[in-house]
């Protein structure tokens, strides 16, 4: 068996069940490797339900006091039944779509009920808890297991046993540069232990040794890449771009809004870069909404107009879409030579764009990661801006670049990063900050409850519809059963067209078509759609101006950059805007991190809050999305993991 081997080599995996791991981009052996565990659950002792949170995984010895009883509810089958604890406390427990516990638990007998307690019409209630003889739980005691990202149709056990089989594989070889580094493994490790440590560990202190080897190997592999990058700039030189100041300054007069002194500044920098001898390597670092796009359309113009091609790439369609149509929205005479190319296009359509590319006809292409695929051709590239530059691996940028004759870069990123820490991420580069926002733009009110206050909420939001205005619900999971405890949005999008009965309701998440993610999303930029029940992709540049109004379930399961991105998505127009950030207790209202959010609405403050903040943490802790692809490591949280990564990259 080989890393690079397909699932399907792995014993009890078929074609069926391969196609389930796809949905959570399990395709490889490696891939399945590296699906790393959410969590760990440590199995307590058993505690009478009325010890432990709300929203918690609690265990129960408890006695069935009546046989269970099934019903269907619209495709569901739903299980209730009828518990008391030790001390007499009586509690139900709910399961959905196991009709085969109806016969295998027996009235008077006693079990271990493991599940999420909340409490629902004045009784306790475990939802869909797992069930043990006392003798089985006593097995699993002390024992950290691993919680998996799940999708339906795989369950985290299916992943534990294909994941050891794996490692009791002889022949299975998991190296690394970094293996041979005397004083790394010394501290940290072989990676090899450390994944297998990562899945199954004898102690917490061994899953975070293995945690921190990991992240070691991936801030490493960042480093070497940009490494490369830096080394293979050294001797290649840009070609410059005659400017044209007095007719960019026209254009600039003519714009619908005024830049701000920091767009001003920003731009002269960029345009002071593309007269250089060597080619522009510069990121614009700024808050949502600080005004970076038009910098980047106005360096492109500027490239243009003087006869070369300029290429900006969007890590999604419904981004790349939407630079598109405001590019000619603000240059309405370069509609003509303007170029969309995403991956959603037809043969025929992207075979019309790689002619107009290869001609010179168009000057201006917005896209995707088609950009960079091997059929196109770009006439005189001089100009490659890449938006939301974390989203894309140092391989694809360096793909990107390499389409050209050493072009200019130019990134752009709307993760507001702590100095010290862009220091070392960005040492390659140029920075620009941008804090100051642009006139208008208001505070957007921002409030955190618990699920209490749900209902009012409900309301707050059909108040906002009678006004024309529209609403985002942002929920962790895509379907039920990925994590054992978060709204998804399948299930939360069926509740809310019942209570927002007449009102239209669309559904957006990553697994969707893109042509069908393009649908949905037009929908709700027109305005058809009034409320979007979306997972985190709309998180990046989605700018609808009308709407006032983003809902954030289970908030504290984000990183708190991931939740000022998001509350970004509101605020864009003239109307006061709000973001509610729902916990999922009662109890976690007063979380602290959360409470960063209502005192502040400046990225820069909250990152730099954040950064202070975050302790050791949780084993796996919460990751801010934001951060540079890795899966594992957290720019945050292991900063000296980071430096250290760097440190040795730059060495060798």
């Amino acid at each position: 068996m080989n890393l690079d081997d397909s699932v399907r080599t792995i014993k009890g995996i078929g074609e069926k069940t391969a196609l389930h791991f796809e949905k959570l981009g399990i395709k490889t052996v490696m891939d399945l490797l590296t699906h790393y565990p959410k969590g760990y659950d440590l199995y307590e002792k058993p505690a009478p339900v009325n010890i432990g949170s709300f929203g918690n995984t609690v265990s129960v010895y408890a006695k069935l006091l009546s046989k269970p009883v099934l019903m269907k509810k619209n495709s569901k089958i739903i299980i209730n039944a009828l518990f008391t604890d030790i001390k007499g406390n009586r509690f139900g427990c709910t399961w959905f779509n196991m009709p085969y516990l109806c016969n295998s638990m027996r009235t008077g007998d006693a079990y271990v009920l493991r599940g999420i307690k909340t409490y629902r019409n004045g009784s306790f209630e475990l939802t869909q808890p797992s069930v043990y003889k006392k003798e089985e739980y006593d097995k699993l005691s002390n024992v950290l297991m691993p919680i998996y990202a799940l999708t339906a149709g795989v369950t985290s056990k299916m992943i534990t046993k294909a994941v050891r089989s794996i490692l009791e594989c002889q022949d299975i070889k998991i190296e690394s540069e970094l293996d041979k580094e005397v004083a790394v493994l010394k501290e940290y490790g072989l990676l090899s232990k450390a994944i297998s440590d990562i899945h199954f560990p004898g102690s917490q202190n061994a899953a975070k040794k293995a945690r921190d080897r990991i992240a070691l190997e991936e801030f490493y592999t960042f480093f070497t890449g940009i490494k490369d990058l830096i080394e293979s700039r050294k001797t290649k030189k840009a070609g410059n771009i005659l400017q044209r100041k007095k007719e960019l300054d026209l254009r600039i007069s003519s714009l619908p809004f005024e830049l701000t002194k920091g767009q001003r500044i920003a731009l002269e920098e960029v345009r002071k870069d593309l007269t250089a001898e060597s080619p522009m390597h510069r990121i614009i670092q700024g808050d949502v909404g600080a005004g970076k796009t038009i910098i980047a359309f106005l360096a492109m113009l500027e490239t243009g107009l003087n006869g070369y091609q300029s290429a900006i790439m969007a890590p999604t369609a419904v981004l790349a879409s939407q630079h598109y149509e405001n590019f000619m929205r603000l240059f309405p005479d370069m509609k003509e030579k303007t170029l969309l190319l995403t991956g959603d296009l037809t043969a025929a359509e992207k075979r019309a764009a790689y002619e107009k590319m290869m001609s010179g006809e168009a000057l201006f292409i917005v896209g995707t990661h088609a950009l960079f695929q091997e059929k196109t051709v770009f006439k005189s590239l001089m100009l490659v801006i890449v938006d939301e530059q974390h989203r894309f691996g140092v391989g694809q940028r360096h793909e990107l670049t390499g389409k050209g004759n050493m072009p200019h870069v130019l990134y752009m990123s709307a993760t507001p990063i702590p100095r010290s820490l862009a220091g070392i991420l960005y040492a390659d580069l140029d920075l620009t900050v941008l804090s100051e926002k642009p006139k208008g733009r208001q505070r957007i009110h921002t409030a955190v409850i618990g699920p209490k206050d749900r209902e009012k909420t409900y309301r707050f939001i059909m108040g906002e519809l009678a006004k024309k205005h529209q609403a985002y619900v942002i929920c962790p999971l895509i379907e039920e059963g990925e994590l054992p405890f978060g709204e998804d949005v399948a299930t939360y999008s069926k509740m809310l067209k019942k209570v927002f009965a007449g009102h239209n309701v669309g559904v957006l998440h990553g697994r969707m078509s893109q042509s069908d993610k393009n649908a949905v999303f037009d929908s709700f930029a027109k305005g058809d759609t009034e409320i979007l029940v979306s997972t985190t992709v709309v998180e990046v540049g989605v700018d609808v101006k009308n709407a006032t109004v983003i809902v954030i379930e289970n908030a504290e399961r984000f990183g708190l950059a991931q939740l000022h991105q998001l509350r970004g998505r509101v605020g864009r127009g003239s109307d006061e805007s709000y973001c509610i950030l729902i916990s999922s207790s009662d109890e976690n209202v007063d979380n602290e991190r959360l409470s960063v959010m209502k005192e502040s609405d400046d990225g820069f403050v909250i990152a730099e809050k954040d950064f202070k903040m975050r302790g050791p943490g949780d084993i796996l802790g919460v990751r801010q999305s934001g951060d540079p692809a890795f899966r594992l490591a957290d720019i945050y949280r292991d900063h000296e993991i980071m430096k250290k990564a760097r440190e040795i990259a730059f060495l060798k």
